[in-house]
């Protein structure tokens, strides 16, 4: 909340139309969040319940240039790359164009990554729930459509909303 409140009060002074949406933002109920975690088969980090708490019943959090998503968003992209990958889609050969698999397991997509945040060309942000032998469970990686994993870009969900404040306010 207090990370959140900050951007919330930059956004006021520097960017008013996303100071108006974020006003207009509800938190999502215990009920959605246990219902996300249910049809992913995955315990969300705290920090991530948290955000989607404060601001994640209809999505639209700013976060960069993309969307936060709500729990129905994020199981509906999980969903999608998860059935793609059980398809053998991504068994075509393809390698991730950053591969750090010391940090973020080499692989095109994982069930274990949850997005919850998209740009308009379907490249997103995901919290990493099984992270390579040197990563951090919870830390979150870009997914990007036509490269794959990049990252980590941020140890965990607070440490990403945090670096955003800290970019935020440093222009």
């Amino acid at each position: 909340d207090k990370t959140w409140s900050s951007i919330e009060r930059w956004f006021e002074t520097n960017a008013p139309p996303c100071a108006e949406r974020h006003a207009q933002l509800s938190g999502a109920s215990e009920a959605q969040i246990d219902k996300l975690e249910a049809a992913l088969a995955l315990t969300l980090p705290s920090d991530l319940c948290a955000h989607l708490r404060r601001s994640g019943a209809g999505g639209g959090a700013v976060l960069y240039e993309y969307e936060g998503s709500d729990p129905a968003g994020i199981e509906r992209d999980w969903r999608m790359l998860t059935s793609l990958l059980d398809d053998g889609t991504f068994a075509d050969g393809r390698t991730p164009h950053h591969p750090n698999p010391e940090f973020v397991k080499n692989t095109w997509w994982s069930r274990h990554w949850v997005p919850f945040a998209v740009d308009g060309g379907g490249n997103m942000y995901c919290v990493d729930l099984d992270p390579g032998v040197k990563g951090e469970r919870g830390q979150v990686i870009a997914w990007e459509i036509n490269e794959g994993p990049v990252g980590p870009v941020a140890s965990s969900f607070l440490a990403f909303l945090t670096l955003f404040r800290d970019r935020l306010r440093s222009g």
